[in-house]
């Protein structure tokens, strides 16, 4: 009985590995862009308006004045999709130019996967390790 359940356990790592796979190449190839493309220039490294710096995954979880900026699996409640749907007028990102339906979409997606920032990206963006959104979380 031992021997099966280690099997199925060994069985099912590859599916773990994989889908975490998947979810650092949807970040890097679909997240990322959109950030660094729309929020980076007035969230980043060099300016953070409002508090707010968006290039790593502990500063989104910290948020700037008005809290965290994303609640891991949870897109309603999260600050940066209320911003890219226009919701309030005093937060719609970007100011110049709303985003596409479809990067709102991925953003939204990205939010319901948890949040997933690869270390190579996070690693990247701010020349530290980075930060999962359970060891982020107070």
């Amino acid at each position: 009985m031992r021997a099966v359940i280690t099997a199925c356990l060994f069985l099912m790592l590859p599916v773990a590995v994989t889908a975490a796979d998947d979810d650092a190449t949807y970040f890097t190839q679909k997240v990322e862009p959109i950030l660094s493309t729309n929020c980076y220039s007035c969230h980043g490294p060099k300016k953070q308006k409002h508090g707010l710096r968006l290039d790593s995954l502990a500063a989104l979880l910290k948020g700037g004045r008005k809290g965290p900026a994303a609640v891991a699996g949870d897109p309603d409640q999260s600050l940066i999709i209320q911003a890219v749907r226009y919701q309030d007028d005093d937060m719609a990102m970007p100011p110049k130019q709303q985003l596409s339906a479809d990067q709102v979409a991925i953003l939204v997606d990205w939010v319901k996967r948890g949040l997933p920032w690869p270390q190579d990206a996070a690693a990247s963006a701010t020349g530290a390790a980075a930060a999962t959104p359970a060891a982020a979380a107070p």
